[in-house]
């Protein structure tokens, strides 16, 4: 089965109903690039992540969509970063690039949810996947009057670990047998009081609010 894409749903969600200037500049590229090929979905004012990020799911899988690619609403990318994210190099159903956190010093984010693309039969193995005893892995909703998939979860687990929505999805991922790849091509940007850059975009930060160039 070829995993490559053909039909993109481009899904950003934003809480606050605002794109950085930046981020707009991006995607404007794709789309000029992609054409037909890709489909714009922007969801807004849900303040609970995890829902939010289950809501894109299900409405990527009722859609003719053959790949969902994510990008938050503050990560700032190149049109050769979305070329390296959507470019099929094996049998990969899933991509996920690395990005800063917004705090100086910290290490990046690896497996987060901010620029991604999914393969939908990543959604159909997740939805497929059972338990020894036959029940359902993962657990169902009913939301809008449809019953939905709870992708993404969030919580402790019984090993001390605390999983958020973005890690939690990616853990079922490795437990179900998705295959994944890590992009390590991609020069990200995350905006928060700075744009904080990945990997090697760290030194000369400016604060966005002092308007300095």
């Amino acid at each position: 089965m070829s995993y490559e894409p053909q039909k993109i749903l481009i899904a950003v969600p934003t809480l606050d109903f605002k794109l950085d200037v930046q981020v707009l500049a991006g995607l404007l590229q794709v789309f000029a690039a992609f054409g037909t090929a890709v489909r714009p979905y922007f969801v807004s004012g849900d303040s609970n992540i995890r829902h939010c990020r289950n809501s894109i799911a299900h409405y990527f899988k009722k859609s003719e969509c053959d790949t969902l690619v994510c990008i938050d609403s503050d990560i700032i990318f190149t049109l050769q970063d979305f070329a390296y994210l959507v470019e099929q190099r094996e049998d990969e159903q899933a991509v996920v690039a690395p990005y800063a956190r917004k705090v100086i010093g910290r290490s990046h984010v690896d497996f987060g949810f901010g620029f991604v693309r999914l393969h939908r039969s990543v959604f159909e193995k997740l939805d497929a996947w059972q338990t020894e005893e036959g029940a359902e892995a993962l657990h169902r909703y009913f939301f809008d009057g449809e019953l939905a998939t709870d992708y993404h979860f969030d919580g402790a687990t019984p090993d001390g670990r605390w999983l958020s929505e973005d890690t939690g999805f990616w853990h079922w991922c490795h437990l179900a047998g998705i295959k994944l790849r890590k992009e390590p091509r991609t020069t990200l940007g995350h905006v928060g009081r700075f744009v904080y850059g990945y990997p090697d975009q760290t030194p000369g930060l400016i604060p966005l609010e002092n308007g300095a160039q």
